[in-house]
């Protein structure tokens, strides 16, 4: 985050590259922002489609307003796949703020809350939060901290939940975490617990159709085939075509399995000598 004094000097060179095509006095104008002003900020979220933009207006309004089970929502089209709704409660918009992430044809919704002094086109819909499964940890390291770091490696940690089972964390949860959707989604890691490193894997909650190796850009079709949502160039089409197979093999069998199966193997055979 730039402080004062970095604004204050791209401020100044963007004054220098316009030239004559500013005005040199500055307008004062009120101190502060209206009260209702503030109140419809706060009922309003903005929202951007990942990919796909031109949508029918309608046919989202309606799906929308369906999915969230509200009828008092004012939809505005503020340019090809990006939105502003407007919610007769903070009740309504909290609760499908907080119940996401929502999708419009497998489109990924980014939603993020209207704020009064920053202007539309300076919103970062970039990250977004998502739910997480943790699958492979062993029963003694279903802890709170253990999440936390283990999440922590793809995003910011944002909460954590835990089933409390007798008056000890021992069914395993989930993790809200913020991902930068710009890269491409991590299917697991390795953890170093105690002496033992293990391959834990994520399962990501409300995941539409994705390319793992390509990042956001690419959908996966029904059949598994690759496309570019927007304007596709020849190379990111090849790139879509070649991580088809690597896609796959992402789906089939995971070092977790691979690993729990040597494991099972070997203590079968010490069993079978004795």
């Amino acid at each position: 985050m730039e402080n004062e004094e970095e604004k204050q000097l791209r401020v100044a060179a963007l004054c220098r590259s316009l030239g004559h095509l500013w005005s040199e006095k500055d307008v004062t104008v009120r101190e502060e922002v209206p009260t209702d002003k503030i109140t419809e900020c706060q009922h309003t979220l903005f929202g951007k489609l990942l990919s796909h933009l031109n949508v029918n207006f309608q046919a989202f309004c309606t799906t929308m307003k369906k999915a969230w089970k509200v009828n008092t929502v004012l939809i505005t089209q503020k340019e090809p796949g990006f939105f502003s709704f407007m919610f007769e409660s903070d009740e309504d918009k909290e609760r499908v703020l907080n119940t996401g992430p929502w999708f419009f044809s497998s489109n990924l919704l980014v939603l993020k809350q209207c704020v009064p002094d920053i202007p539309e086109h300076c919103y970062d819909f970039s990250r977004y939060d998502f739910w997480v499964h943790i699958r492979g940890l062993p029963p003694g390291w279903i802890l709170e901290e253990v999440y936390a770091d283990v999440t922590g490696k793809i995003g910011k940690v944002k909460e954590i939940q835990l089933e409390l089972q007798d008056n000890s964390f021992t069914k395993p949860g989930k993790v809200r975490v913020e991902l930068d959707l710009s890269a491409p989604l991590k299917i697991g890691i390795l953890v170093q617990m105690g002496a033992k490193k293990m391959w834990v894997e994520f399962k990501y909650e409300r995941l539409p159709h994705y390319c793992y190796s390509c990042g956001p850009g690419v959908t996966t079709g029904p059949n598994g085939s690759k496309k570019r949502a927007e304007n596709p160039s020849e190379d990111e089409n090849r790139a879509a075509d070649m991580c088809t197979t690597a896609d796959k093999s992402a789906k089939g069998k995971q070092p977790l399995y691979l690993l729990d199966s040597h494991e099972a193997e070997h203590h079968d055979t010490g069993d079978s000598t004795r």
